[in-house]
């Protein structure tokens, strides 16, 4: 994965929110929508929010979005069963989602089993290498990179 690729990836929430703004009945979701990829130690973007500063809409998107690329089928790595997928959030706690979030997930999927989404091969060799921006392993190089607004403007 390139910086040209990170560069792009962080651009997306404001232009979610762009896209959304003139829409009177979504405009309570827009911090949510903004904020979804801020990182409760604060190492997320756009704002670099942390803690309870990040709207809670947004941290509950944070943890579904993870879990969802968790048990995707990626071009990089099989989909993860609900138990991996879960261990996997729980080790991202604290530093990068809300672990209340995370164990209200864990909770619910007691009473409501969630089944992999499992992608065909022949799918995946057409789409090639696709990073998804909301698997926590491709998070987690950005909160290493984790560069100022000038280093993203000039790349």
């Amino acid at each position: 994965m390139d910086l040209t690729y990170l560069a792009a990836v962080v651009e997306h929430p404001e232009v979610g929110v762009r896209m959304l703004t003139d829409i009177d009945f979504l405009r309570p979701a827009l911090p949510g929508i903004l904020h979804h990829h801020e990182r409760m130690d604060g190492n997320g973007y756009p704002a670099g929010l942390s803690g309870t500063d990040i709207p809670l809409n947004a941290r509950i998107i944070a943890v579904a979005d993870a879990f969802d690329s968790l048990t995707t089928t990626r071009s990089y790595r099989p989909a993860l069963d609900a138990g991996a997928a879960m261990e996997r959030l729980i080790e991202l706690t604290p530093d990068h989602l809300d672990p209340g979030i995370v164990a209200a997930l864990r909770d619910s999927l007691k009473s409501s089993p969630w089944e992999s989404t499992v992608i065909d091969d022949v799918v995946l060799q057409r789409t090639g290498d696709v990073y998804d921006h909301d698997d926590p392993e491709v998070s987690q190089q950005y909160a290493e990179w984790n560069p100022d607004a000038e280093e993203v403007a000039s790349s």
